[in-house]
């Protein structure tokens, strides 16, 4: 799953590695702050700081395990916390303008969707 937020971008999947233990999940970024920012809104500094790894050489080069009790604390804190009418905007605000174009880019591309033929759109073909 992806999730932007206000404070950066996250990826998050099940352990599909020995990374972590089996009930945890894995949550990702490409941005150091982005990863600690997020998880800094239910954990304490030290436990983020304890947390965090670097992993230069996977295509996310900042990871956690944590529970996905956590993820959903973190998913909520995010809805409560919508209290904007844009969410670029909001974007630019928190994160600098830089930012807030690579999420525009993020917005053009996924008007892709709507070309599609409904057929490209199926998720039968992932079952």
């Amino acid at each position: 799953m992806w999730i932007y937020t206000q404070n950066g971008f996250v990826s998050v999947v099940c352990n599909h590695s020995s990374e972590c233990l089996a009930d945890e999940i894995l949550i990702r970024a490409r941005v150091k702050n982005h990863l600690t920012t997020v998880l800094g809104q239910v954990l304490n500094e030290r436990t983020v700081a304890s947390l965090v790894r670097d992993t230069p050489d996977h295509d996310y080069p900042f990871r956690a395990c944590i529970s996905r009790a956590q993820l959903r604390e973190i998913v909520a804190l995010q809805i409560d916390a919508i209290n904007y009418p844009n969410f670029k905007g909001r974007c630019e605000d928190t994160l600098g303008y830089a930012q807030e174009m690579i999420l525009m880019d993020v917005w053009s591309a996924s008007r892709g969707f709507e070309r599609l033929p409904a057929s490209d759109t199926s998720a039968q073909r992932y079952r």
